[in-house]
């Protein structure tokens, strides 16, 4: 009934802030990345490709504060290279809305040289925190990429995509 209709794909998820993944999915870092490695193995052995690495809080916590994110992604680039997983992108997401242009600044120029940044997007999902006629401007983003600008506001969810170098 769905074949050919159906697109399934599996990814890496992971946390920066161990906080976070307390909270969230009540285990530590080092137990999640035991999960993620089990789920990428059973995808892999079920034909489902895992094409990406996600991390969520990349730019900071309510419960953590500041985020190093860079271990994560290693963390996840690990995972990926023992499972045998062709990772095609990676994605940082400010899921608690600390994305301010000097942190997107800073959590991008920490991204491994081996993961060329291909693609900066940010996205507009709505969420219950955004609110499109706020006035509250945090500044004007410069992409690194395109060098295209965008206004970007308190809250507003980002996406950034990077692949192996």
């Amino acid at each position: 009934m769905f074949r050919n209709k159906l697109t399934v794909s599996g990814s890496i998820a992971l946390t920066a802030s161990e906080a976070f993944t307390r909270k969230n999915l009540h285990r530590s870092h080092a137990e999640n990345v035991a999960a993620m490695k089990k789920q990428t193995a059973l995808h892999l052995e079920n034909g489902v490709e895992v094409p990406r690495i996600g991390v969520m809080a990349a730019f900071g916590c309510n419960y953590q504060g500041d985020i190093q994110v860079v271990s994560t992604l290693e963390d996840g680039l690990v995972i990926a290279e023992e499972a045998g997983a062709d990772i095609k992108s990676f994605s940082l997401a400010d899921t608690m809305g600390w994305a301010t242009p000097v942190r997107i600044e800073r959590v991008l120029g920490a991204v491994p040289s081996r993961c060329q940044i291909t693609r900066f997007s940010p996205r507009t999902d709505s969420s219950p925190r955004d609110n499109p006629s706020s006035p509250q401007r945090i500044s004007t983003l410069c992409s690194p990429i395109s060098g295209a600008r965008r206004e970007i506001r308190q809250g507003e969810p980002l996406y950034m995509a990077a692949s192996p170098g």
